[in-house]
């Protein structure tokens, strides 16, 4: 699904840049790792849940250290 209309991203995008980065938490970031510039920022919103959905799921997943 496009969740950025201006830039064509779609949520699979966002989600991929979100889990390779250590620090993809805020939307420039994710704008950054994808090469491109936010415009009128009505994503801003949508990215930001992707973002967290995908950091929670990535803490979930992570082995507890001993």
């Amino acid at each position: 699904m496009i969740i950025c209309s201006c830039n064509v991203i779609s949520d699979h995008e966002v989600r991929d840049a979100a889990s390779a980065a250590e620090t993809a938490e805020c939307m420039s970031e994710v704008y950054r790792r994808l090469g491109r510039v936010p415009q009128c920022g009505r994503c801003k919103t949508t990215i930001k849940t992707i973002v967290g959905k995908t950091h929670r799921g990535q803490t979930q997943r992570r082995p507890h250290a001993s």
